[in-house]
């Protein structure tokens, strides 16, 4: 089982939370567990390999777990690989936020927790949680409306994004280009769906409203109060951190009288016991929950006094909205009026006892809810404190509408995510909020470890902007003729190019993508996967998020309760 790219760049990541990993000698696939900063018993990270001994990294596992469909419905003509390892950071993420869980355990108590087991697969799936549960309802409509995907070409060459979270903003701004308010619309509709469909298309009349001069473009959007941002010329940054973690200031002694929540009983699961007040909307600070509650804390939802309007989005089942039970499923609704004096104290209450607050409001939001951190820092010291957000607040280069597509285009992902010789264009399919959130969790679980040693709270700050430096922190991994999956007589297939596959194919070292599609043509993806496998070449048929569901490669990844969900990544023993 090859798993190079766990040791190139999962120890890098690792650095970042004070960990070492070493080979465990004739195990392989583990590794002992050095964390720096604390003493612990002994622990070993283990990943699982739901593909046998196919595991070569990143494309196996883009295509078996969905991830190769879900990213080429932007284009619509087929499948398609990310040009940043995401399947290799999420998986990087889950093991931290494992081996994190597990030393909190320890140190509240838990000496028997010794193992921590990884699946890379589900690592994968679990940051799509929100497609895979909307998948099994049946099919999705992959398109709204007629056109083309965005970006948009200026008349002087830029390719831009267009965003916001406002139906009338989006309308007034195309309306102020020249587009009528039917095709204004329609593309508005696709543009807000674009999170659980994956794909967001326009029609031709909205790219040429927006093929002027980039100088107008912009004066429209300040006009409108709407975000433009450049694709094709992104921000310079050198952030690469994960999250951002600062100790309290508080000065006095250690409060450790709040930290009530008792030792870790054996075998529970690691957070057991502790409580999380979450106050959250869309999907960042959503998954950071969700992992919190896979972990075992009891996690309240603050949501207005008749619940989350969210509830009611279709499509619905068992009561509620499928899109947010996937996003808030184990949690609890706190149902209070923030605007009210006793429902802030409601709040308080709860939050005095709670060991974590994790919110990504806006702080314009935050302080007349008195939900901000120097209010709750004094309602609780030993509170630790995650605040999850899109970009810098105080950094006017930043887009003031920080969503996953709009950090994509200022960071460069609109580059990273293309195969070498392509136009910069962002993934419609969500990477940035999700793995926003897993990173959220693991600054959680961190800021939860030192806690536990020193009696402090802290404030953990993480954001979009954090997650797209992690993804292009990671190796990038080359581009050519087999980047992308390629068509057999039926479907697609993930190979490993090397000059093993091409003597095998009886192909020259400078054979093209068609002298690929060619030999590949005369076999099913099914048919090539079994030869080449037995072979011991790295070949994997390309599954749809369909496939996924109804025959995943590992029994494990999926669970059944008022629908199909993604199993929690690790298993901690």
């Amino acid at each position: 089982m090859e798993l190079s790219f766990v040791a190139r760049d999962w120890k890098r990541h690792f650095a970042h939370l004070g960990v070492n990993l070493l080979p465990v000698k004739g195990s392989p696939g583990s590794w002992q567990v050095n964390a720096i900063a604390y003493r612990h018993p002994p622990l070993i990270l283990s990943l699982k390999a739901p593909f046998g001994q196919f595991v070569v990294g990143e494309p196996t596992l883009q295509a078996a777990c969905g991830l190769m469909s879900l990213f080429g419905r932007r284009e619509g003509e087929g499948p398609r690989r990310t040009g940043v390892p995401f399947a290799s950071v999420c998986g990087a993420v889950a093991a931290g936020q494992g081996i994190m869980a597990a030393l909190v355990a320890q140190a509240r108590g838990s000496a028997d927790v010794t193992q921590v087991e990884v699946n890379a697969g589900s690592a994968l799936l679990f940051s799509q949680s929100h497609h895979v549960e909307l998948t099994a309802l049946g099919p999705i409509r992959e398109t709204l409306g007629a056109g083309k995907p965005p970006p948009f070409l200026t008349s002087d060459g830029h390719w831009v994004e267009v965003e916001t979270f406002r139906a009338e903003r989006w309308a007034a701004f195309w309306k102020r280009l020249g587009v009528d308010g039917r095709d204004a619309m329609t593309s508005w509709r696709s543009h807000e769906a674009r999170q659980w469909t994956a794909c967001f298309r326009v029609p031709e009349s909205v790219h040429r409203a927006a093929h002027i001069p980039l100088k107008e473009i912009m004066a429209a959007a300040h006009a409108e109060d709407v975000c433009v941002s450049d694709v094709s010329n992104p921000i310079g940054d050198d952030l690469i951190e994960p999250w951002l973690l600062s100790p309290s200031p508080w000065t006095g002694p250690p409060p450790a009288e709040n930290l009530d929540e008792g030792a870790l009983p054996p075998r529970w699961l690691p957070l057991a016991g502790m409580q999380v007040v979450e106050a959250t909307h869309y999907l960042q600070g959503s998954y950071a929950g969700r992992i919190l509650a896979c972990l075992g804390a009891q996690v309240w939802r603050v949501e207005p006094p008749d619940g989350d309007p969210a509830r009611g989005v279709e499509p619905v089942r068992a009561g509620c909205s499928v899109s947010f039970r996937a996003l808030h499923r184990g949690k609890e609704a706190l149902c209070v009026d923030l605007r009210s004096p006793r429902g802030r104290r409601r709040v308080h209450e709860v939050v005095s006892r709670a060991s974590v607050f994790l919110t990504n409001w806006s702080p314009g939001k935050l302080g007349p809810a008195h939900l901000d951190y120097t209010t709750l820092r004094r309602v609780n010291p030993s509170l630790v404190y995650a605040h999850a957000t899109g970009s810098p607040p105080d950094d006017e280069r930043w887009p003031h509408t920080a969503s996953d597509w709009s950090i994509q285009a200022a960071t460069g992902m609109g580059r990273a995510v293309r195969c070498d010789g392509e136009r910069p264009a962002v993934s419609q399919m969500t990477m940035l909020d999700p793995l926003g959130g897993l990173l959220c969790a693991e600054g959680i679980m961190t800021g939860l470890m030192q806690r536990q040693h020193t009696g402090f709270g802290c404030y953990v700050e993480s954001s979009l902007r954090h997650a797209a430096h992690v993804l292009m922190a990671f190796t990038r991994p080359q581009t050519g003729p087999a980047f992308h999956p390629l068509p057999t007589q039926s479907g697609y297939l993930a190979v490993d190019d090397t000059r093993f596959l091409r003597k095998r194919l009886g192909l020259s070292a400078d054979a093209g993508r068609e002298d690929f599609v060619r030999v590949l043509r005369t076999r099913t993806d099914q048919e090539w996967e079994e030869q080449l496998r037995v072979e011991g070449l790295a070949a994997t048929r390309v599954r749809t998020m369909d496939d996924v569901i109804e025959n995943p490669l590992d029994p494990s990844w999926l669970r059944y309760d008022h629908g199909i969900h993604v199993a929690p990544p690790w298993r901690i023993s």
